[in-house]
């Protein structure tokens, strides 16, 4: 007959628990609210490098470089099918 096997239960210290709405010490405003600057910080952080990017790899230096730069491009797309 087969013998049982007894698994002792892992210990987990408090510091590895993720707190939960039971603990205490729980606040959902302060996680949703922590959660919503972190987001906002890192879109707001890549859509300015992804303009300095794209500005810096086309060299366009203000607004109207922007309308030459695009000119530039327009012209360059007639001789593509060629």
């Amino acid at each position: 007959m087969p013998t049982a096997v007894r698994v002792e239960p892992i210990q987990v210290s408090k510091a590895c628990k993720p707190e939960t709405p039971s603990d205490p010490g729980f606040n959902g405003a302060l996680y949703s609210v922590k959660a919503f600057g972190i987001a906002t910080t890192l879109v707001t952080v890549g859509g300015f490098v992804g303009i300095w990017a794209v500005r810096v790899s086309l060299g366009v230096q203000n607004v109207r470089g922007v309308f030459r730069s695009r000119r530039t491009h327009c012209v360059l797309m007639l001789y593509l099918p060629k």
